[in-house]
């Protein structure tokens, strides 16, 4: 293999490299904001629960027109 031809693999491998590097990057950075969403959507989940879990009483309830 020429001395040439191994340049360009490793120019090649470098700029592999660079891609491979700017998509994980970009992952990090989609996978912080799902984990956000993820914690704001357990929050509502368990706030929906402590509702239901409350005992139904019509004097607590608001008339529509509220």
């Amino acid at each position: 293999m020429t001395m040439q031809k191994l340049e360009e693999r490793i120019a090649h491998g470098e700029r592999m490299l660079e891609v491979l590097n700017e998509v994980v990057v970009e992952q990090e950075k989609r996978l912080q904001k799902l984990e956000i969403q993820n914690l704001q959507i357990i929050e509502e989940i368990r706030r929906l629960r402590n509702i239901f879990r409350e005992p139904f009483l019509p004097e607590n309830e608001k008339p529509p027109h509220y």
